[in-house]
Order: structure tokens, then sequence, then C-alpha cells
């Protein structure tokens, strides 16, 4: 019977570090150092470190090509120096853009031409409607 069993007494127990919802330590876990995921770059020449001759001049890495662009030793002239060598340069001004006496712009080959349609009737006028003097005022 239950009288005669023999039960540890409340001083019995040794809790620790627990709590009723369980154990009352800090959450253990590990983590791997920061710079583990970035790997290292690798030991080859990057983009910009090898020649890459010009394809202009038929000097192409692989394919034999003529050249494109004729080799000048000669300066190329400036806009300024037409000014000098070939005499004046016209002005907006020295341009005929109109014909003289004439309407419409030089390029046209005649002037331009509107029309326009007549008036339309309106329905209504030809219903017959009685003067001012037919009506009697009583």
């Amino acid at each position: 019977p239950a009288d005669k069993e023999v039960r540890p007494g409340a001083t019995a127990y040794t809790l620790g570090k627990s709590c009723r919802t369980g154990s009352m330590e800090t959450p253990s876990w590990s983590m791997a150092p920061r710079g583990t995921g970035i790997p290292k770059p690798p030991d080859q020449p990057g983009p910009g470190e090898y020649h890459q001759p010009s394809t202009l001049y038929g000097s192409h890495p692989s394919l034999p090509v003529p050249g494109r662009v004729p080799t000048t030793s000669t300066k190329r002239s400036s806009p300024s120096d037409q000014l000098t060598i070939g005499g004046p340069t016209p002005a907006p001004h020295d341009y005929k853009v109109v014909r003289q006496g004439e309407f419409g712009r030089a390029d046209q080959t005649a002037a331009p031409k509107y029309t326009m349609r007549g008036k339309i009737k309106d329905p209504a006028d030809k219903e017959v409607r009685p003067g001012a003097t037919a009506y009697t005022l009583g």
C-alpha cells in the first residue's frame, strides 16, 4: 500500500539549470567564419592584359582581311580652312528661298490652293410656318 512506499523528499531533487519549460542555458551552435564562402581569385591574366591587334589596315589576328581605310600621311583640313582657301562660305540669307513676286517657296511647283464647300441647306427651312400676322390675340 501507499503508506509503506518510500518516496524522496522535496529537497532530494537537483534541478540544476532547468525550469518548467526546459533548460535555462543559452543556445549553443557554431557558425563558419565570415570569409569562407568567398573564393580566392584565380591565378590567370584578366581582361586587358592580352594584346589585341587592330582589325584596321588588314591586320586581323586570324583572318586575312584587306585594308579598308587608306593610310595617308596628309593633314586633314578643318572646316575653318575652307573660309580662307575656297572663298567665302554662303550664309543662310544668301540662299533664294522665295520666288520674287509669287506666293510660296522656291521649291514649290505651284502656289497652294484651297477650296471650300458651299453651305448646306437646313432641312427645317422647307417647313411651312404661319407668318407673324396669322395669329389673333384675344
